[in-house]
Formats: structure tokens, sequence, C-alpha cells
């Protein structure tokens, strides 16, 4: 297995949305491994919007593909939230690392059968989804904090809001989910 680093690089852009952007991406990294149990020992957010999310051990391959499926999908909710971004700012730009890491743990559990391999990426990424869904609110919580902050530790992430094991969203958080469909009033 390999270890649990990931990192968004992208290039210098306007401090406008691009270091929020990948606030979320790494926020989305950090809350869905913890919520999968895997002890989260940082995460930072560079100025430039670079960033990283480390964690202390490995999780099992199929956790692993969560979590790297987990940036990108809380990414894309925040560019949804927003009403999208510029075109070099979108997140298919800078999920390939993400996807990089999955495919590599699939094709591994997979013993290198790709047809299997691609039915557990796609198995992995609509379960990661689901999850960025369910974390949502704590997702955003911890997105913003690293904004400001541009640092979380493990232990201020375990802080924020319910235990992430047991998270279960509550209608009345302020925090919209753009994954979500309301209903028609």
């Amino acid at each position: 297995m390999m270890p649990l680093a990931f990192a968004v690089v992208a290039p210098a852009l306007p401090p406008d949305s691009r270091r929020l952007q990948s606030c979320f991406h790494e926020a989305g990294h950090a809350v869905v491994a913890q919520a999968l149990g895997v002890n989260v020992d940082e995460v930072r957010v560079s100025a430039d919007g670079s960033g990283c999310a480390h964690a202390i051990h490995r999780a099992e391959a199929r956790f692993e593909m969560q979590i790297a499926f987990a940036g990108p999908a809380a990414e894309k909710c925040y560019c949804k939230l927003v009403g999208g971004v510029d075109a070099e700012r979108d997140p298919l730009h800078y999920e390939h690392e993400d996807r990089e890491i999955a495919w590599a743990v699939a094709q591994q559990e997979s013993d290198g059968d790709k047809g299997q391999a691609t039915r557990l990426m796609l198995e992995m990424q609509a379960a990661s989804e689901a999850r960025v869904d369910s974390l949502w609110e704590r997702i955003f919580e911890a997105a913003v904090i690293l904004d400001v902050s541009g640092h979380l530790s493990g232990v201020e992430l375990d802080a924020l809001g319910d235990n992430a094991r047991a998270f279960t969203p509550s209608p009345e958080k302020v925090s919209p989910n753009p994954r979500r469909n309301d209903p028609a009033p």
C-alpha cells in the first residue's frame, strides 16, 4: 500500500477562490480519512493553494481509494456551491494525482486485472462521494478553518463538531450541501 499523503499543487493564481478550493479538497481527504478510522496527523494549505493531508498510518486499500477520491469530490461540491470556477481552476485539472493513487491501489488489489480494477475504482469513487455528502458539514467547517489558519492538527480536526465516525448531519446545519437535491418549496 502507498502512504497516505495527498497533495494538490496549483499554479500561482490570484488569491480569490483557488486557496479556498484547495482547503475544501484537503478537508475532504482529512475528514473522510478520519471517518474511516485513519488517524490524521495534520492538514496544511499554503497561501498559493498547495496543500496536503498527512496520516499517521496507512489505510486498508478500499479506504485508501475512498480517501483519494474524497478530495476531488469535496472540491467539486465547493465549486457547485459557489457557482463554478474558471476553466483553469476546474477540479478536473487537479484530480489526476488522486486518481493515479486510487488506480495504483485498485490494480494492486485486483492483481493487475484492469477490468476488475476499473470496477473497484468506480465502486470506491461512488462510496467516497456518498461519504463526502454525509460528512459535508464537517468538511465545510474544516475548510473554512483551513482557509483562515492554513493548518489543522489531528487533535483540532478531532475537536470539530461531532466525532466523524458517528457524525450524522442535522438538517438545521447552516452549511449548504450542493450535492443534495433540496425539496421544492
